[in-house]
This record gives C-alpha cells, sequence and structure tokens, in this order.
C-alpha cells in the first residue's frame, strides 16, 4: 500500500530496483623461455596467456526513491534494501628459472636454462584459476545466532531505562552489607598484618590473591554499578520530557581465522614448491529502530513493567555470568518495548569481510635440474559484502555465538579469573 501525498492527493511512487558496478581487473600474463635446450636452438617463448588478475571491483543492488528529498523534508522515513560487493586482488612475484645439470652441447658446453615468467604457482595449483577464492570460516547458524543476539539487544536498549531503580531496591540489603564490612570477603588477610611481624610471617600467596580478587569483584558488581545508578537517577531528574524521536541500536561481532600449509608437485615444471594460506572471516552485525516517544520518569527509572520483567532474573546469584554465553538478561529485558512500540522504521545491516592470502614459502628442483630463482608468488583477495534490510528479528532468548572469544578481549576475563579463584578456594579451603 502507497503512503497517500498529501500535496498531489495520490500515492507515493514506488521505489525502483537499480544495480550498478564500477571497477574491473588487469590481468597478467606468463609464459617460459627455453634457452640452449641444444646446441642450436637459441632462445624460444612459449606464453600461456593471463593467468593471474589483480585490481578492485563492486557492484552494488540498491533502490531510488522518486523525490526521496522532498519526501524526507515532510518526515517520511524511507528505508529500501541494498546489497554491496566489493573484491580486491593483489598479485605479485614469478615462477621459477632453472638450469639442467647435464650438458645440452658439448661444443660449445651448454646448459639449457627455463625461465617460467609470471605468477604461475596458485594457477597450477587451482586448475587455471587466475584470483583467489573466499573460504567461509563463520558459520550460517552463527550469523543468524548473532542477529538475534543484537536485534534482542537493539529491543532492549529501547527500555530507556537510565537506572534500575527496582533492582536497586531489591538489592539493598547487599548493598548496605557491602559498605558496612567493604572487605568482607579478605577479613583473614587483613587480621594477620593486623597481628603485626607474626602475622605478616605468615601471610601466603593465596591470602592476597583473595584480598585482589575480593576486592575487583566488589568494584566490578556493586560500586561500579551502584554509582552508576546514581548517575541514572540523576540524569533523569534533569532531563525536559517531550515527544521526540530516538534510535535504539544492538550489535554483534564474529570472528575467526585460519592458516594451513601445504606442499604441491608441479610435474612437468622442473620445480616442487611449498606454500601457505592464511584466511580470516569476520562478520558484524548492527541492528536498530528508530521509535517516536514520549519516555516517562517511572520508564527512565526502571520503574516499569519491563523493569518488573528483568527483575527476577537479575537477582539471580551468578546471572550476569550466564549472560555472557546467552541474552537471558536482554531477553527479559526487551519483551515489553517489542510488544507495545510501534517502531518508525527498523534495520538488519551485515557487514562480511573475508580474506585470502597465499604465499611461496620454499622451491626445490626435480632431478636433473638445478634452481636459479626461486618461486615468489604472494597474492591477497579481499570479499567485502554489506547487505541492510528494513526488518527486525523478535527478541528471543539464543546462546551468544564464539562467547569465549568476546570473555578473553575485555575485562570480563579478569571477572572470570577471579570468579573461579573464588569458588575454587571455597571449595578446597583448608
Amino acid at each position: 500500500m502507497g503512503i497517500v501525498d498529501s500535496w498531489h492527493g495520490s500515492a507515493n511512487k514506488p521505489s525502483i530496483p537499480r544495480f550498478r558496478s564500477m571497477g574491473s581487473l588487469t590481468g597478467i600474463a606468463a609464459g617460459n623461455r627455453t634457452t640452449d635446450a641444444t646446441c642450436s636452438s637459441g632462445t624460444t617463448d612459449q606464453s600461456y596467456g593471463t593467468i593471474a588478475d589483480f585490481g578492485e571491483t563492486q557492484q552494488t543492488w540498491d533502490s531510488v526513491t522518486p523525490d526521496f528529498h522532498r519526501r524526507s523534508m515532510r518526515g517520511e522515513i524511507i528505508s529500501n534494501p541494498f546489497r554491496t560487493l566489493k573484491e580486491f586482488h593483489t598479485c605479485s612475484g614469478n615462477y621459477a628459472q632453472v638450469i639442467g645439470v647435464a650438458n645440452s652441447c658439448n661444443s660449445p658446453v651448454k646448459h639449457a636454462v627455463v625461465d617460467l615468467y609470471g605468477p604461475q604457482a596458485y594457477w597450477r595449483m587451482a586448475n587455471d584459476a587466475r584470483v583467489l577464492s573466499a573460504n567461509s570460516l563463520v558459520s550460517d547458524s552463527d550469523i543468524k545466532s548473532a542477529t538475534t543476539v543484537a536485534s534482542t539487544a537493539a529491543y532492549k536498549k529501547s527500555n530507556s531505562h537510565d537506572a534500575d531503580t527496582l533492582i536497586d531496591i531489591a538489592e539493598m540489603k547487599q548493598t548496605l552489607r557491602m559498605f558496612r564490612d567493604p572487605i568482607q570477603s579478605s577479613s583473614s588477610f587483613l587480621r594477620k598484618i593486623n597481628a603485626g611481624k607474626r602475622g605478616i610471617k605468615n601471610l601466603s600467596n593465596q591470602d592476597a590473591i583473595a584480598y585482589a580478587n575480593g576486592l575487583w569483584l566488589q568494584y566490578r558488581y556493586g560500586i561500579r554499578p551502584l554509582v552508576s545508578s546514581v548517575q541514572g537517577v540523576i540524569k533523569a531528574l534533569n532531563k525536559i520530557r517531550s515527544k521526540k524521536r530516538h534510535t535504539y541500536r544492538g550489535s554483534y561481532r564474529l570472528k575467526s581465522a585460519q592458516s594451513t600449509t601445504g606442499s604441491y608437485i608441479t610435474a612437468g615444471s622442473l620445480v616442487n614448491f611449498n606454500y601457505a594460506f592464511t584466511y580470516s572471516d569476520e562478520v558484524l552485525i548492527r541492528t536498530g529502530l528508530l521509535v517516536e516517544d514520549d519516555i516517562t520518569l517511572s520508564q527512565e527509572l526502571g520503574v516499569d513493567a519491563s523493569g518488573l520483567l528483568a527483575l527476577p532474573w537479575e537477582l539471580v546469584p551468578f546471572s550476569f555470568v550466564a549472560d555472557w554465553f546467552a541474552n537471558v538478561g536482554d531477553y527479559f529485558n526487551s519483551i515489553v518495548p517489542a510488544l507495545t512500540l510501534s517502531p518508525l522504521s527498523t534495520w538488519t545491516s551485515t557487514v562480511r569481510r573475508r580474506s585470502t592470502i597465499f604465499t611461496v614459502t620454499s622451491t626445490s628442483a626435480v632431478a636433473g635440474w638445478t634452481v636459479q630463482r626461486d618461486v615468489n608468488e604472494n597474492r591477497s583477495a579481499v570479499f567485502e559484502e554489506k547487505t541492510r534490510y528494513p526488518t527486525l528479528s523478535l527478541p528471543s532468548i539464543t546462546f551468544k555465538p564464539r562467547p569465549i572469544e568476546s570473555i578473553t578481549s575485555d575485562l570480563r576475563i579478569v571477572d572470570a579469573w577471579a570468579l573461579l579463584h573464588q569458588q575454587f578456594m571455597k571449595v578446597f579451603k583448608p
């Protein structure tokens, strides 16, 4: 159904699909030059034609919307599908040059020389392929799960909580205990210090580690959240409220790398070579929704339906650890916005970048020949695909794909160490 044009009294024209392409690949020729194969042969040249390509290309599929600027000025939200595919290819190097061990002519003495010019190594291995291909290391199922995680996160952010007042109230007893005895988990450490020289002498590495772990966890999951909540309350109380448009976003990144090595026997081409492939695959998913709403003070303070739904989960011991591996907390916070909001626009965009690098690492000659120039070849290819669709999947609970990668890339590795050590010491406490 078209949107009625209030200026002209007719439905706006639909968007028109469009395809564009730019750039091109340049070919590299190769062949072989053979000198003194016999006493009278001189030099002969055989061309293989184009065996490699380099350069950059881009293809784009999008839409043209009639009267786009005028309609946007009137406040209309226009979101069309978009896809672009870029390829970047590089290639450099030469194949081998070899000389025969036996004489090719005795009077005068000559040795046959074969110069195999051009970057022929990958071309020979890959059945005449002129460019490298992409290798997908991130599975479709991981991308689907990551999209769900990012979509749920976008809806969760749209609950517009500057503070989690309900959670703070529910945890008030623990908070007061923390301030009354801020180093309760490390009391044995302090007692030994206060005991003077005798106590210090009895200190162990485990005492020091337990003391540091206790302070770290209290800061990360006690003091810092409380300070953030206080700042959120101050921010909410000072806001001027009016109906306006807000954009809420979510994202998730997947990354993988792989290396392989091998050897290739080039039958009939006088040399063998070893090679290495290096692959990488990175996917970044971004989601969002545009909403026009009037955010109330109770919403900003978290004293609303979404806050009530999220409260039981937040009070579960170590729920934040479970959230490292699954999006349970985000899901409970996203239910109410998903059911009540009417977004003006939603979107899901994916950027996938895959790269392949091919390198020749060593060369050896076949029997009867000696290498004068090693095979020297370096190729690379980057495939970058961007897509955007005006859709956003509904919130759902799912395991986060490859969660260990994110945990080991930020402060959560310190949190995990502190928690593991704390629980270990409780079990094996002497």
